[in-house]
């Protein structure tokens, strides 16, 4: 809304800031969890309390670096089809940060450095774009469903990724 409303491009790094401002309290919620009632905790707040993280709320508040600073890049500098791209994209993100849904549907705090070996051999077959590649994301696939795993956190991340590309194209954002 308030691109259109300022009717003037405004520069990746404002409004990264911009996302800063309106997010700068989203962890405070942290700060009030019942310590006396871990059964009533959802799953970010068990995180925050037992390993300290914060999930895509510390993204946020951050302003989403993972998306501006390597995300976006990467998806703009792809080579390739939109549905390779979007594909690759993904996996790439799924690399630059921890997942917490990755981590609740695993129930393994560590999980994350198992997935990036899991994950790595992908990029170095070639991605999507290759024989092997493909084959390798067909056994990516098999073992997700077999580890009962998901990376929806990454997904929003992509989401977000491929919005930001729009509003470039449009010229809001530069």
């Amino acid at each position: 809304g308030r691109l259109t409303i300022w009717k003037v491009p405004c520069k990746k790094s404002f409004f990264q800031k911009e996302i800063q401002k309106m997010t700068k309290n989203l962890l405070n919620d942290f700060g009030k969890i019942d310590q006396t009632k871990p059964k009533a905790w959802t799953w970010g707040e068990y995180l925050f309390v037992n390993h300290g993280l914060t999930g895509i709320r510390g993204e946020a508040k951050r302003g989403y670096p993972c998306v501006f600073d390597r995300g976006l890049p990467y998806y703009q500098a792809y080579q390739g089809s939109q549905q390779d791209k979007m594909i690759d994209t993904l996996l790439f993100l799924s690399m630059e940060v921890e997942d917490t849904n990755l981590i609740k549907r695993s129930n393994n705090r560590h999980v994350f450095e198992e997935y990036q070996l899991l994950i790595r051999p992908y990029f170095e077959l070639g991605g999507v774009k290759t024989i092997q590649g493909k084959k390798y994301l067909d056994y990516l696939n098999q073992q997700f469903k077999k580890k009962n795993w998901s990376i929806g956190g990454s997904a929003d991340l992509l989401i977000l990724t491929i919005f930001l590309d729009k509003i470039m194209d449009k010229g809001w954002l530069c």
